[in-house]
């Protein structure tokens, strides 16, 4: 591996190069503008649209065409594509291309592949139905434990997968493995796919929310579900929202956190341990640019210059007094770096810091950090082999 300067930008050159010619494999630039979280890998898409993946590969949530378990520095997924986003499920993961294809690659035995097969797929492959070839442009996606949610370009909200809850949103309790349409006929400018539930943010800042396991997800004062969207209560104007676990959180346009579900270890923030059905404000008055909630026991949320505050509870991040990471309310991430975004997955964070580096924290057995040791980090760490602007990071 070499570092070299390549139409005015630092890559790395993977392969041999031999003198005055081209290296014999692509030159990708490791700086990344987006990181996902699924349960035990991570993605991200670099500044060129390239995207990589690392950690587990169980099910070939890597896109790497391989059958190799793991993978613990970032490898690349469909190099030839060029990718404006991706998001890591459980063990699947999606990506919406620059020209509004929609791929999904990985576990698929509840059709959240979305290709119209139960069967597993190791490389990048196109959905069907309303995103097949010729169709609709997909503007984001968000792939959830066993299922998948995607925004088309005129905002309407297309669920598929796993459906025992309802967490389609399509008012059948029906497995699906192509898109099908969320009921009601809503604009979404966002949807967000969590553990069994999922929510939307709507062209009029309005959310919704739908399927559950009576943990009080949908944010509507009780513990039940729905099969249909429902708006929480009460209504507030959000600018955005994230479906964890059993759990929910979002932003209001004021920059307020609020957090309602399950809360046994302290995941909504609000000092407590209580289980929340509507809308509760995260404690400490914070105002936040973006909150995640995990798939895990543990939320963490960007406020204004980039500093990162978590809550919840995750044995494998280390408090900024060096404990085992535990807290009921907002507490700093430890090692004092500013993020511009960050994802969660299990027992694992990922952020992408200022200059493009991503950091990773928390779970590392099986990769999911991309730092090469396969360890557990207590603090925030950069994946393998990134480049910025002057040299290499690590």
């Amino acid at each position: 591996m070499k570092l070299l300067r390549w139409r005015g930008a630092w890559v790395v050159v993977v392969g041999i190069v031999a003198a005055c010619r081209e290296p014999t494999e692509p030159l990708y630039v490791v700086e990344f503008r987006t990181v996902a979280a699924g349960a035990f890998h991570s993605c991200g898409v670099t500044v060129n649209r390239a995207a990589f993946c690392w950690g587990s590969n169980s099910s070939g949530q890597l896109g790497i065409g391989s059958d190799r378990r793991l993978a613990r520095r970032p490898q690349p997924a469909a190099a030839s594509v060029r990718w404006a986003s991706v998001s890591a499920g459980d063990a699947h993961t999606c990506g919406v291309t620059t020209e509004g294809a929609l791929y999904c690659w990985g576990r698929n035995e509840f059709g959240q592949v979305g290709d119209g097969t139960r069967r597993e797929r190791p490389v990048p492959t196109r959905v069907a139905g309303v995103f097949g070839a010729g169709r609709a442009h997909a503007v984001s996606v968000s792939a959830g434990r066993a299922h998948t949610c995607a925004v088309a370009e005129d905002g309407s909200g297309y669920c598929w997968g796993f459906n025992e809850d309802g967490e389609l949103g399509d008012g059948t309790l029906e497995a699906r493995t192509t898109p099908a349409p969320v009921a009601a006929g809503l604009r979404f400018l966002q949807v967000s796919a969590g553990g069994y539930h999922s929510c939307g943010l709507t062209a009029s800042a309005s959310l919704y929310c739908w399927g559950g396991r009576r943990n009080a997800e949908l944010g509507i004062g009780s513990l039940f579900g729905s099969r249909f969207p429902v708006r929480t209560a009460p209504p507030e104007l959000y600018v955005a929202v994230s479906a964890g676990w059993l759990y929910t959180c979002a932003v209001t346009g004021a920059g307020t956190g609020q957090c309602w579900g399950e809360n046994g270890v302290g995941q909504l923030g609000d000092g407590t341990s209580v289980l929340r059905g509507n809308p509760t404000p995260v404690a400490g008055g914070i105002r936040f640019v973006a909150i995640v909630a995990g798939r895990g026991e543990y939320t963490c949320g960007v406020a204004g210059g980039g500093s990162v505050y978590c809550w919840g509870r995750n044995a494998a991040v280390r408090s900024v007094e060096g404990r085992a990471f535990a807290s009921l309310r907002a507490a700093p991430l430890a090692g004092g770096l500013a993020f511009l975004s960050v994802a969660l997955g299990v027992g694992h964070g990922c952020g992408v810091a200022a200059d493009g580096i991503v950091y990773c924290w928390g779970l590392g057995s099986s990769g999911q950090l991309g730092d090469g040791a396969g360890e557990d980090r207590g603090e925030p760490v950069p994946a393998a082999g990134q480049t910025r602007a002057g040299g290499v990071a690590r």
